[in-house]
């Protein structure tokens, strides 16, 4: 046999197909009922999207069945019955069995989903942690919860040590983030915070000025505010242009004085 013998032929809509379809559109409520009617008696084999596209092309009655809508009484039942049941479609048979509707797995997912009905395995682990609990990831940053009020539970954890500075100083601003002074993520006291820009977090990096002694990064912080400030100052009298060219030729001496050293 070849392969295209094994192709399925596409089916044309004939003249009769096309009448017997709109005498029987009238009285079938959903496309799936039409299409078992016109394959049974044509011998065809049309799939719901086509029948559906037929009835478009045509311009006879499409799918009559109503949009489901989850009633407050629905979305009480699920909840009460929820732990008698451990999978999707098992709720779905008992939604669609009490009030007589044809919800498919999908919707029940969706409605559990936006609803917040747990079921089986989730609801027996689940718990609502209360206000201000902690938690530490993977990385050793703790966390602490703030609020109920965000569907995305992330949203409503932040890190412990800038939710602290926040309640003594008011809201970070953009482009500062919080440190801790002696790199100990577990350190709250306000002593131990400070607030920094992200380019001064970068050069204490750059130039490795973290240290466990508190002092000592205060005072390594010290040193890149106090470069930064020369490097603004330079800016504004030189010039962007004439400052990059200032720049360069220091780096370059740099390099030339690290070379005949290690020759």
């Amino acid at each position: 046999m070849n392969i295209s013998d094994k192709r399925r032929k596409p089916y044309k809509y004939t003249p009769e197909i096309i009448g017997f379809m709109k005498e029987n559109g009238k009285n079938t409520v959903t496309n799936h009922e039409l299409m078992e009617i016109v394959n049974k008696n044509f011998g065809a084999s049309f799939t719901c999207k086509q029948i559906d596209n037929a009835r478009y092309r045509n311009g006879f009655p499409g799918d009559k069945r109503k949009k489901m809508r989850y009633t407050p009484e629905i979305i009480g039942f699920m909840k009460e019955n929820r732990k008698r049941v451990d999978f999707n479609h098992e709720l779905m048979e008992l939604v669609n069995e009490k009030f007589n509707t044809s919800f498919t797995i999908e919707q029940i997912k969706a409605a559990r989903y936006y609803k917040g009905v747990l079921i089986g395995k989730k609801l027996r682990t689940s718990y609502i942690c209360p206000l201000f609990a902690e938690t530490t990831d993977k990385s050793g940053n703790v966390f602490i919860k703030v609020s109920d009020k965000h569907r995305a539970k992330h949203k409503n954890w932040r890190r412990k040590h800038l939710w602290i500075w926040e309640q003594a100083h008011g809201k970070i601003p953009k482009g500062y983030t919080v440190i801790f002074l002696d790199g100990c993520r577990t350190n709250f006291e306000p002593e131990n915070l400070a607030l920094v820009t992200n380019n001064e977090l970068l050069r204490m990096s750059q130039f490795g000025l973290w240290s466990d002694d508190r002092e000592l990064t205060k005072a390594g912080l010290a040193v890149v505010r106090h470069n930064t400030a020369i490097h603004e100052t330079l800016l504004q009298k030189l010039g962007k242009k004439e400052h990059k060219n200032y720049m360069d030729k220091i780096y370059r001496d740099k390099r030339k004085t690290a070379q005949r050293a290690a020759t």
